[in-house]
C-alpha cells in the first residue's frame, strides 16, 4: 500500500503551505509518485481493504477475488488482468484506473 507521510514530509507539507510555495510540495510529490510499488501478481484473496489508498499501484494481474474494496482509491492504479471476481467496489474511485482484462465478474459496484 502506499506509505502515509512521515514527520519530515508533513514539515516539508506545512513549510510549503507557510511560505505560499506549494511548488516545494508538488515538486516532492510528483518526484516520488514514481516510486510506485509494484505488487504486480500479488494475492490479498478475500481481504478487507476498505477505504484503503492504493492508488497509482501497479496490481496487474493480482488476485483480488472476494476482497472488499469499499471505498477504496484505486485511481489510477494499474489492474490490468486483475482477478476481482465477486470483489465489492461499492464506493471505489476507480478514475483512470486501467482495467483492460480485468476479471469483474460478480463485483459489486452499486
Amino acid at each position: 500500500m502506499k506509505s502515509r507521510l512521515d514527520k519530515k514530509q508533513y514539515d516539508l507539507l506545512v513549510s510549503s503551505v507557510k511560505s505560499e510555495n506549494i511548488s516545494e510540495w508538488n515538486d516532492w510529490y510528483a518526484a516520488h509518485l514514481k516510486d510506485t510499488i509494484h505488487l504486480r501478481g500479488t494475492s490479498v484473496f478475500g481481504a478487507h481493504l476498505d477505504g484503503a489508498d492504493l492508488s497509482y499501484l501497479n496490481l496487474e494481474g493480482a488476485d483480488l477475488r472476494q476482497v472488499n474494496l469499499r471505498n477504496a482509491d484505486l485511481s489510477y492504479a494499474h489492474l490490468e488482468g486483475a482477478d476481482l471476481w465477486q470483489a465489492d467496489l461499492r464506493g471505489a474511485n476507480l478514475q483512470h484506473a486501467e482495467l483492460g482484462g480485468a476479471n469483474l465478474e460478480g463485483a459489486k459496484r452499486k
